[in-house]
């Protein structure tokens, strides 16, 4: 039927296939079920991972080799390592760093604090990757 979206099932971390993607899923850790994804435009090779909500966890990097964009979870400022659900703006910028990603977009910003300081210590963690915040209504083309 024309106009609908269609609910596709998944289970954990095995690899799907829908439309012009190659979507992939990787568990995170946070106390609510919480899968990260990975999706590839097939036919170009462009690669955008969708961190979801996450503590710290070293699987990451290799899951977001070489992405194109990384949307990230990054909900603390540093010195709040180790949290069970979160992760830290150096955290997310070391995982970034290690991919070797292209571009980094902190999301899930935390409600207090300058989210500039933030931004300088994801920038910090990750000197080579092009690192910013999220946006209302921003669109970014990869």
């Amino acid at each position: 039927m024309p106009n609908v979206s269609e609910g596709i099932a998944y289970q954990g971390e095995e690899t799907l296939t829908v439309g012009p993607f190659r979507i992939q899923f990787m568990k995170t850790i946070h106390p609510v079920p919480c899968y990260a994804m990975r999706f590839e435009e097939i036919n170009t090779g462009k690669v955008f991972v969708f961190g979801a909500d996450s503590a710290y966890l070293p699987a990451f990097v290799p899951f977001v080799k070489e992405a194109d964009l990384f949307l990230a979870d990054t909900n603390l400022f540093n010195g709040n390592e180790g949290h069970p659900a979160h992760m830290t703006a150096a955290e997310v910028g070391s995982i970034a760093e290690a991919g070797e990603v292209k571009g980094l977009v902190l999301t899930h910003l935390p409600q207090k604090g300058d989210l500039n300081v933030l931004l300088e210590q994801a920038r910090a963690a990750a000197p080579s990757v092009a690192v910013s915040l999220a946006a209302k209504h921003r669109i970014i083309t990869i």
